[in-house]
């Protein structure tokens, strides 16, 4: 589910100043590196933190198949 939700944030970058230019017939500029810095934010630093969250609760705890 997390892959489809970041493809998605990824394609829309470049897919959403075309669909402007082809539905609404403007041209959208959209910043590349602010973009790329929002998916990180949204995306990889939670997914990072779960990931790290999940390793050292399954350390710790007795059952290891949660």
């Amino acid at each position: 589910m997390l892959s489809i939700v970041a493809l998605s944030f990824v394609l829309a970058i470049f897919l959403i100043p075309l669909w402007m230019l082809i539905l609404v017939g403007s041209y959208i500029e959209v910043d590349f590196w602010m973009m790329f810095q929002k998916i990180l934010l949204i995306i990889v630093l939670p997914l990072i933190a779960g990931l790290a969250t999940r390793k050292f609760l399954i350390g710790k705890s007795v059952r290891k198949d949660f």
